[in-house]
């Protein structure tokens, strides 16, 4: 099993309400490319208090 981190942040408040549906909305739903043979995202880490993830 493969581990990947991958660190955002928003530069700026705006930026940050701006995306935080679209996050939501993604990691409520997922998308179709999430799983596939021999792939499988299992779990996503997001931080608001700080706006990253």
């Amino acid at each position: 099993m493969q581990t990947y981190l991958i660190h955002c942040k928003f530069p700026n408040q705006e930026a940050h309400m701006k995306g935080a549906e679209v996050f939501a909305q993604y990691i409520e739903s997922g998308c179709e490319s999430d799983k596939f043979d021999g792939f499988e995202v299992i779990n996503r880490v997001v931080n608001p208090e700080r706006a990253n993830g």
